[in-house]
């Protein structure tokens, strides 16, 4: 359970990866789940598992496709927590996501915000210029992508 980057192929857990791995897994309400089949958990409950995955890595490097899809209110809360606690550790996240509403709501402190359609960035903001997602449009079908530094697409060019 995430530990490929750690023990590699034919590496074997050692002590503290036995620790780790329950203790990741009580940490996203998912105790007494160790030795249960992935196949067998619900959306949320596969939501969370992976979550753990993430706590098991220890990286400093978080990125998220879509993490808050198909699970339910009380899941999200729980993982927007999480992501919250590894943020105050000064971890880098990025977190893909379509529902800007979350966005001004869960993430208020996100470097910026970048909407994408057909492949070209087509609109972006960074903290401080006037609130990071606000002039973000709320329509569906483009992409954003929260940035940390910098910015996340060139300024758009002027039409003739």
């Amino acid at each position: 359970m995430g530990l490929w980057p750690k023990r590699g192929l034919l590496g074997r857990h050692r002590c503290e990866d036995r620790d780790a791995v329950p203790k990741a897994l009580s940490s996203v309400g998912l105790e007494g789940f160790k030795n249960r089949p992935i196949d067998t958990l619900s959306g949320g409950q596969l939501q969370r598992a992976l979550f753990a995955r993430v706590l098991v890595q220890d990286a400093d490097l978080i990125l998220f496709d879509e993490p808050f899809n198909a699970i339910d209110t009380r899941t999200v809360t729980d993982l927007i927590g999480l992501i919250k606690r590894w943020h105050g550790e000064e971890r880098t996240i990025m977190v893909v996501v379509h529902d800007l509403e979350l966005v001004r709501q869960d993430f208020p402190d996100a470097s910026g915000a970048a909407c994408y359609r057909l492949g070209r960035c087509t609109q972006h903001a960074l903290a401080g210029e006037s609130s990071a997602g606000a002039s973000i449009p709320r329509s569906m079908g483009r992409r954003c992508a929260l940035v940390r530094a910098g910015r996340a697409c060139p300024q758009p060019r002027a039409r003739q």
